[in-house]
C-alpha cells in the first residue's frame, strides 16, 4: 500500500522542513498506525521519501506485508489490503500531534509529575498517609500480579486512585504538576477537536485526553501500589523485631531476677556467716577473760564457763 502525507506549507516548513525531522516523525508514528490497522509492525516492510519541490512539504510511504500473516482455512495469506478510516484519522491526528513540540511538552509535564509524585510517596511521614497505604496493602490479593491494570486489582483501583488525588491534593509542587498535565490534557483535546472538526472526520469515541488521565493514573497508581507492598513489608519486618526484641527483653528480666535472687541469697548466707563468726568470737573473749580471771586468782579452777 501506498499514501501521502501532506502539510499545509507554513506548517511543514517549520515542524517537517528536513529528513531528520521527516524520519523520526514517520518512524515514531507508523508502528502505531499498523497495530491500530490491526497489522504487526515487525512483520511490515516500509519505506518514505521527503518531498521538497512543491510549496509543501509532504512524505510519499509505501508499505507491505513481508510474508503471509492472515490464516484462511489451513493456508496463511496476505492481508487484504483495507485499514479503516478511523486507524486512518487516528494517524492523521497523532502525525500532526507528533510533528509538534507537543509530545516533548507531553513528557516534560508527565516526567516532572511522575517524578515529584515519587518523591513524595517515598517519603512517608504522615499517620494518615500510612494509615491509607496499609489499609490498601491489607487488602491485596494472596496470589496474582500486583499492578495497576491486573484483573485481581480491578476492585481495588477506586481505592489506589484515591490515595492518588489525596496525596496530589496535599502537596503543593504535586498539585502545580498537575493543573499543567490538566491543562496539556485539554490542549490535546481541543487540538484533537479541531482537526476532527476541520477534516470533517468523526470525533474518536474514546478522547485523547481521557486516554492520557487514564495513562497518567496507571502510572501513579503503580507508584501507590509498590509504595503500599514495600510499607507492608517493612511493618512486618518491624512488628517481627518488636516481637523478638520483647522475648529477649523477656528473657533478660527473667535472666536478672534469677541473679538477684542468687544475690539475695549469697548476701544471707554471708550475713549468716558473718554472725556466726562474730558470735564464735565473743565467746571466745568471754572464754580468754574467765581463764585470765582464774590465773589471777578470782575465780576458782573449778570455774565452769
Amino acid at each position: 500500500m501506498s499514501g501521502v502525507i501532506s502539510f499545509e506549507e507554513k506548517f511543514g516548513l517549520k515542524w517537517c522542513n528536513n529528513f531528520e525531522q521527516a524520519y523520526n516523525l514517520v518512524k515514531a508514528e507508523l508502528p502505531k498506525y499498523f497495530k491500530r490497522a490491526g497489522l504487526k509492525a515487525e512483520t511490515i516492510e516500509w519505506f518514505a521519501g521527503l518531498h521538497e519541490n512543491t510549496d509543501n512539504r509532504h512524505i510519499h510511504i509505501i508499505f507491505f506485508e513481508k510474508e503471509p500473516q492472515r490464516i484462511k482455512g489451513n493456508k496463511k495469506i496476505f492481508s487484504r489490503g483495507y485499514i479503516s478510516d478511523k486507524a486512518m484519522d487516528f494517524f492523521k491526528a497523532n502525525l500532526e500531534l507528533a510533528a509538534t513540540d507537543f509530545k516533548a511538552r507531553e513528557i516534560k509535564v508527565r516526567t516532572n509529575l511522575t517524578k515529584s509524585f515519587n518523591e513524595q510517596i517515598n517519603d512517608i511521614s504522615g499517620l494518615k498517609m500510612k494509615a491509607l497505604l496499609l489499609g490498601l496493602a491489607n487488602q491485596f490479593p494472596e496470589s496474582g500480579h500486583l499492578y495497576y491494570n491486573s484483573e485481581n486489582m480491578q476492585n481495588l483501583k477506586s481505592q489506589v486512585d484515591n490515595i492518588t488525588n489525596y496525596i496530589i491534593k496535599h502537596n503543593p509542587n504535586i498539585s502545580l504538576y498537575k493543573d499543567d498535565f490538566d491543562e496539556l490534557v485539554k490542549e490535546k483535546n481541543d487540538k484533537i477537536n479541531s482537526y476532527c472538526k476541520r477534516n470533517g472526520y468523526d470525533k474518536p469515541n474514546e478522547s485523547v485526553g481521557d486516554k492520557m488521565m487514564n495513562d497518567i493514573y496507571r502510572r501513579l497508581g503503580n507508584v501507590v501500589i509498590e509504595s503500599a507492598k514495600n510499607l507492608k513489608i517493612e511493618e512486618e519486618q518491624r512488628t517481627k523485631l518488636n516481637a523478638k526484641n520483647l522475648v529477649e527483653k523477656r528473657m533478660q528480666k527473667s535472666k536478672l531476677k534469677r541473679e538477684l535472687d542468687e544475690c539475695l541469697y549469697l548476701n544471707s548466707k554471708v550475713e549468716y556467716e558473718a554472725i556466726k563468726a562474730f558470735q564464735d568470737y565473743m565467746n571466745k573473749l568471754e572464754e580468754m577473760h574467765i581463764k585470765t580471771l582464774i590465773e589471777q586468782g578470782i575465780l576458782s579452777s573449778d570455774f565452769e564457763m
